[in-house]
């Protein structure tokens, strides 16, 4: 990963304070290693996702395992067609973690087995892969997924496509909620070297303004 340093402005008391600058610099290379997804937990609706089929936002406690709105497929026994998406910025050559929390609410056949299509794209398919959980009924069984993959553009789409087993009369409805995609940190040798970059400012400006 190429990493780049923007100094705007440094003042003058930073030349004698290595640990406020050090300090300053982790945070912006924190806030530009986030989530690089736009409401990835549903809260503002389906700002920043597009979405088709048997899907809508679910606001109900017993569906929702984080904040306060979830993406939910397939409900009151529909067909299982549903696929929510977003496209994201993204790094050609960069690999990034995609997590996200999903579950399956079967209340006339509970402990069958369900999966989520999960499929990232970019100029090729980047990852394809099924999820898949143990349905319930209240509460729920959320389960944590986590999968990685490399960029090859500047621009990739996250598709959820629902992939459940219909049959009339027996509902299984799914749900996704908090999905993020963060860029993989990089090895530890390379925060040696932007700690050694960062005191190597730090002695210069000492040099600078003490003279």
């Amino acid at each position: 990963m190429k990493t780049s340093a923007h100094v705007t402005l440094v003042s003058p008391r930073f030349a004698h304070r290595p640990a406020a600058l050090l300090a300053s610099l982790s945070i912006i290379c924190l806030a530009q290693a986030g989530n690089v997804l736009v409401n990835g937990s549903f809260e503002l609706g389906w700002t920043g996702w597009d979405h088709t089929g048997e899907t809508l936002l679910h606001s109900n406690p017993d569906f929702v395992p984080d904040g306060s709105q979830s993406a939910y497929f397939n409900a009151y026994d529909q067909m299982p067609d549903g696929k929510v998406s977003q496209q994201f910025p993204t790094v050609p050559g960069v690999s990034y973690t995609l997590e996200f929390i999903y579950g399956v609410y079967t209340p006339n056949v509970p402990q069958t087995q369900q999966s989520m299509a999960i499929l990232v794209e970019g100029q090729s398919e980047l990852l394809n892969q099924l999820a898949v959980v143990v349905g319930g009924r209240n509460p729920v069984p959320f389960v944590a997924f986590a999968y990685t993959f490399t960029a090859d553009s500047v621009s990739t789409v996250l598709s959820f496509i629902d992939n459940a087993t219909y049959q009339e009369g027996l509902s299984a409805d799914a749900i996704v909620d908090r999905v993020s995609v963060s860029p993989v940190p990089e090895p530890a040798e390379s925060g040696g070297v932007i700690a050694l970059a960062a005191l190597g400012i730090v002695f210069s400006l000492r040099r600078r303004f003490a003279k």
